[in-house]
């Protein structure tokens, strides 16, 4: 983009000259000054190129006149209206309805032209605008992209002030740059993998996006992305890069891999565009950044290794197939690394094959891995000169892996991150020997030549075509499979000994070389004299003649069987190791998914405890066992039952799921029989609870099921049942599983065991531990709060006080547990005569009260009655005693007859029980009227 930029600079530069050099330009000299420059070729990207003139607000009538009689009969500035100074453009180029539209128009009265003019203008310089539409008046089929302003002024305004160049301004030259089609000329096609977008601002959006990497359909949520900022020319641009659909598609089931290819390109892309941004050696960034551009190759380079056999390599050094072989690393002619703690990191085809290495040998050595020892010291030095000054470029002397030294051109550069720390650095390594190793060629004799072919095993072939001699080494017939017996070597038996498979290909490279192509390279499977089947490489390159006829053809040929072995052995161990790694792969997302799964279930747990914990009643805390249970075990069944006061059966007091019994002995389940937990998973192996057999409609094929005895203060509460669904994929029970289960029922177990510990606490608190009726206290604060519900709602509550009359003589005569006795059976009886919403207490000695919720005062009067009549025939007897008759005094008060607060009606309530008392006893008295006897 810089290099681009750049580009454009010069033009506009150029363009400023002519303006100054050339006073009152004509439009047929723009014309021909721009088609001189070829746009359309040197400078893809540029929309436009044109001229927009300064026109002060007073000038603009004298303005519109000159520019109608050179030729522009219609022309007029727009959009109209009076203001201070318009900068309207005369002259645009290339000449297409677009630009022609621009004709007039006063770019000063769009916002983000008139800011880059405006400082263009005052700085002397270039600037650059924010997104505008390329083409005024058309903004339904114009492109996006930005603007590059340059001032022209009459005068030589060096060192001027702002003001002096504002008087000496005559116009503009500028360039409508879009950014996309510019980018796409230099990107050669679309990437498989990333998307890149450039937005101007700090918005990403469809309004302010200048620039998008592919014509496809952008992903709605790409599964790895990344946002940048870039700073050009003060202006802020965000880069986005994200997956794209397609390449998502390619790698499905597997976003781990996803996130760490997308990544891999993206941090990439970053780094180079931070480099580009410091970088201190300007052909050197041209260079690479003008291909780090394509980021569509870097997601070839790092392709997974692991994911499609297709895609891999052919062999362990580093070559790729056609879509890797596009990457920046193998467009480059030099090579090139990215380091990190001084070790490669990362090194292209032409680092690796430039010292002998497979890329996968280079990778994690240390960055001075080949540099020969008797250069290391100089080496390090120019390494730290390089941190320091950023960047650095300096000859060295490398080492092959074959041990061959060689000199090289060194070029470091550190990228450092926004904090300033150092991210990594890039080394650019140039061979520089090959002159010098052309030269060293040219005067070798053949002699010694042949021998260095026949110590590496290269076996030469010399054609000439003009003497039709034939030379041969010794090593080519050695290759072959031939011994002492050495035959006339020629074509057709070199033929004869490639392989049937192919010798068509091998032919048409042959022919291929002899019509034009010069250089003939093959690979191909031979059948030597022994006629075993070997491999061989060659490369074969033709001299021609003064009238471009063959006069020469020197073939070298190497056997390479043992590497294609090797490559064979190694494309086995990679197809086990990515078995192994898909293996390893699906272990690791089978665990991922219990470990969300276990998450799951520990959050479900924490809610239920805490619920529970709050429950209040034991009817909640069930409703709360059925609901969380249905959730942890969706879709399968089970139940909670708890031990009846008997200990021989028990009750169903939750279920989820399919239908479970209500109540089940305990000789029924194995679990409650032996005290421990009991798993049944096959039916012909383990045995089958009672219980499970008889609800089931295939007794002897039940599905898996876990029972759990409920235990808590080493006393066993219930049990907790669970079935699971019958299906081959799901296997057996998991330990984990099933420790969870047991974990959940020990949990409901100390919960129901601390409820009912906390409803005993709280039901002997309120009531009255010999007669079993509510006491004194709790009668008090139901008293309040039915008064309160009956003055809402509007309705009667009445209050009955009775006393046992003459319980002293009776406690006197027979004795305090005879009198105890008689309590108890007053106790149950009011019991039995009271409703569910009515409410009965022992107010104290063998006093009682009743709460009697919405009844009128004559039903109570009634009521009141027949409890003194059934008091009077009770048959009292202790320890064979007889008790005679007893009997109960009774005093009625009502509300609101007879009072609205508590206290009243307590104390008019005990007046009418005392006015019973003193009219005779075992009779019933209502405040306020006469009482009435028994009789």
């Amino acid at each position: 983009m810089r290099v681009r930029l750049g580009d454009y600079e010069s033009l506009l530069y150029s363009a400023a000259a002519l303006f100054t050099a050339t006073p009152g330009v004509e439009p047929s000299e723009w014309r021909s000054f721009v088609q001189a420059l070829q746009i359309d070729k040197r400078y893809p990207g540029i929309a436009a190129l044109g001229y927009a003139e300064h026109v002060p607000g007073a000038s603009r009538s004298r303005h519109e006149g000159r520019v109608r009689k050179q030729g522009l009969p219609s022309y007029a500035i727009t959009p109209p209206g009076q203001r201070d100074a318009y900068a309207p453009v005369i002259f645009v180029e290339p000449s297409t309805p677009d630009n022609a539209r621009m004709a007039g128009f006063d770019m000063l009265t769009e916002p983000a032209r008139r800011q880059a003019i405006l400082k263009a203008r005052d700085s002397a310089g270039i600037a650059i605008s924010g997104k505008v539409v390329l083409a005024a008046g058309n903004k339904q089929s114009a492109q996006g992209g930005f603007q590059m302003v340059l001032p022209v002024y009459r005068r030589n305004t060096g060192g001027a002030t702002i003001e002096q160049r504002r008087a000496a301004l005559s116009g503009y030259v500028y360039a409508m740059v879009a950014l996309d089609a510019m980018l796409r000329a230099a990107a050669n096609g679309e990437s498989a993998a990333v998307e890149a977008g450039i937005y101007d601002g700090g918005t990403v959006s469809d309004a302010t996006r200048m620039y998008q990497s592919t014509t496809r359909a952008p992903s709605a949520d790409p599964l790895a992305e990344t946002i940048s900022k870039l700073e050009i020319d003060g202006r802020i641009w965000t880069l986005h890069f994200a997956s794209t659909p397609q390449f998502e598609a390619g790698v499905a089931g597997s976003k781990s891999h996803l996130v760490l290819v997308v990544g891999l390109v993206i941090s990439a892309l970053l780094g180079a565009l931070a480099w580009m941004a410091v970088a201190k050696q300007p052909r050197f960034v041209e260079s690479f950044s003008a291909r780090l551009r394509e980021h569509r190759l870097f997601a070839a380079l790092f392709r997974p290794r692991h994911r499609n056999t297709r895609n891999r390599s052919n062999n362990g050094d580093g070559h790729a197939q056609p879509t890797r072989r596009k990457s920046i690393f193998d467009h480059a002619d030099w090579g090139m690394a990215m380091i990190g703690d001084d070790r490669l990191q990362a090194v292209n085809a032409s680092y690796a094959e430039m010292h002998g290495y497979a890329i996968k040998e280079l990778l994690g050595q240390a960055k001075s891995f080949v540099v020969a020892p008797e250069a290391i010291v100089e080496f390090n030095a120019n390494d730290r000169l390089a941190r320091q000054k950023g960047s650095h470029t300096f000859q060295s002397i490398h080492v092959r892996k074959d041990g061959m030294r060689f000199p090289v051109l060194v070029d470091i550069a550190v990228v450092e991150g926004d904090d300033g720390e150092t991210l990594y650095q890039a080394m650019n390594v140039q061979d520089i020997s090959e002159r010098k190793l052309i030269e060293q060629r040219l005067v070798e004799s053949t002699q010694s030549l042949k021998l260095v072919m026949e110590s590496a095993q290269i076996g030469t072939w010399e054609l000439d075509f003009e003497s039709g001699h034939v030379l041969n080494s010794v090593v080519l017939y050695r290759i072959f499979g031939y011994g002492d017996a050495l035959p006339d070597w020629n074509y057709d038996l070199f033929l004869q000994h490639v392989h049937a498979g192919d010798r068509e290909a091998v032919n048409a490279g042959f022919e291929r070389a002899m019509k034009g192509a010069d250089i003939w390279n093959f690979e191909c499977r031979i059948v030597r004299a022994d006629r075993a089947e070997g491999w061989i490489w060659g490369r074969g390159n033709l001299k021609r003649n003064h009238a471009g006829g063959a006069a020469r053809l020197v073939i070298l040929i190497g056997d390479i069987t043992e590497r294609r072995q090797a490559e064979n052995e190694v494309r086995r161990l990679n197809a086990e190791l990515e078995q192994r790694v898909s293996e390893r792969t699906a272990q690791f997302e089978a665990a991922n998914r219990q470990i969300e799964r276990d998450y799951s279930n520990i959050r479900l747990l924490s809610d239920m405890s805490g619920l529970l914990q709050s429950c209040s009643t034991s009817g909640e805390a069930y409703d709360v066992i059925r609901r969380s249970c249905a959730k942890l075990f969706a879709g399968q069944t089970g139940a909670l039952y708890l031990m009846h006061d008997t200990r021989k059966y028990l009750g169903r007091e939750a279920s989820w799921g399919d239908d479970t019994f209500d109540i089940l002995s305990a000789d029924q389940c194995w679990a409650l029989r032996r005290g421990q937990v009991h798993q049944a998973q096959d039916a012909a192996t383990d045995p089958i609870c009672e219980h499970v057999r008889a609800l089931h409609a295939a007794p002897d094929m039940p599905p898996p099921y876990l029972c759990i005895p409920m235990t808590a203060h080493n006393e066993i509460l219930g049990l907790f049942h669970v079935e699971f669904a019958r299906s081959a994929a799901a296997g057996p029970l998991a330990p984990v599983d099933r420790q969870f289960i047991i974990t959940l029922s020990e949990q409901i177990a100390l919960a129901l065991a601390n409820l009912r510990l906390r409803e005993s606490l709280r039901e002997q608190s309120i009531r009255d531990p010999l007669t079993g009726l509510f006491n004194r206290r709790y009668m008090q604060e139901a008293f309040r709060q039915e008064i309160s519900r009956a003055q809402r709602k509007g309705v009667t509550l009445a209050i009955v006080m009775l006393d046992v009359d003459h319980f002293k003589r009776l406690n006197d005569q027979f004795g305090h547990d005879a009198g105890d006795v008689v309590l108890q059976r007053i106790g149950e009886l009011l019991q039995s005569q009271i409703r569910g919403a009515d409410i009965a207490c022992r107010f104290g000695g063998e006093e009682f009260a009743l709460l009697l919720y919405e009844s009128p005062l004559e039903a109570v009067r009634q009521r009141a009655e027949r409890i003194r009549s059934a008091v009077r025939s009770m048959q009292l007897v202790h320890k064979n005693v007889a008790l005679g008759t007893v009997t109960i005094s009774l005093g009625i008060a009502a509300f609101p007859e007879h009072g609205t607060a508590v206290e009243t009606l307590l104390a008019t309530a005990d007046q009418a029980l005392y006015a019973a008392k003193h009219g005779g006893r075992d009779r019933v008295a209502v405040s306020g009227e006469g009482e009435r006897s028994s009789e």
